[in-house]
């Protein structure tokens, strides 16, 4: 045994073991060096061998940290140029030519997305199970949009054929929703906002949708999304 920096460390240094991860966290780097001899003369470079392998460790966590933020920014970016493409393709002008009954549907299928945060907000207290109504209830219509997705590319004269690429994306869209039932109840909100949020790119991205489907496909997608959001911020809140 030996000292340096304050801590005991092994006289045999090959290998990975729990102790060197916790205590130093250099067992990738000691795995390929050589069991050093602790006494007479070679004590020193024993010494001044720890400390260039400390040294490395150090650099090499620093160059991970950057390169992960740097992935996480080029995330960030990719997300923005995404999200200004989908807005650009939308008029929102559009959705006062909406069929009234599509629009006066998809407007009524917003309150079981609003009422349940809005109850909670004045009952002053969480109620888990008005919680996973709206939880439900969204998972049913991710679903729905997923079928919306199948049922377009039926037709022969659609831009969306019946490609694996397309129905694919419909069933996975029910295969969202059923998982987000089976998760924790805030796992499943993020999941479930995150299934809207892709369902909405998705079509509004695809050819052979009309503009005024568009607009109002983003409009009810986006209050349904900030009703989810709302009820997770109360979920943590309360």
């Amino acid at each position: 045994m030996f000292k340096f920096a304050g801590q005991q460390f092994p006289r045999r240094l090959l290998g990975f073991s729990k102790w060197q991860a916790d205590n130093l966290a250099r067992s990738t780097i000691w795995t390929h060096a050589a069991p050093l001899s602790l006494t007479g003369s070679n004590s020193k470079s024993s010494h001044h061998h720890l400390q260039k392998c400390y040294v490395l460790n150090l650099h090499s966590k620093t160059m991970l940290h950057t390169t992960s933020r740097k992935n996480n920014i080029d995330l960030m970016d990719e997300a923005k140029k995404r999200y200004k493409h989908m807005l650009s393709l939308v008029d929102w002008k559009e959705v006062k030519n909406s069929p009234q009954p599509a629009l006066a549907y998809g407007a009524g299928g917003l309150i079981p997305f609003v009422l349940p945060p809005l109850a909670i907000l004045l009952n002053g207290e969480f109620l888990p199970n008005l919680a996973f109504v709206q939880l439900a209830y969204g998972a049913s219509i991710l679903s729905f949009l997923g079928g919306v997705k199948w049922g377009f590319a039926v037709p022969e004269n659609t831009p969306q054929k019946l490609s694996w690429e397309n129905l694919g994306q419909s069933v996975s869209l029910s295969l969202v929703g059923f998982g987000s039932l089976i998760l924790p109840p805030w796992m499943g909100t993020i999941t479930l906002i995150a299934g809207l949020g892709a369902s909405t790119y998705i079509d509004i991205t695809s050819q052979g949708y009309p503009q005024w489907f568009k607009a109002m496909r983003l409009c009810l997608s986006g209050v349904a999304i900030g009703s989810l959001g709302f009820g997770l911020l109360l979920r943590i809140l309360y």
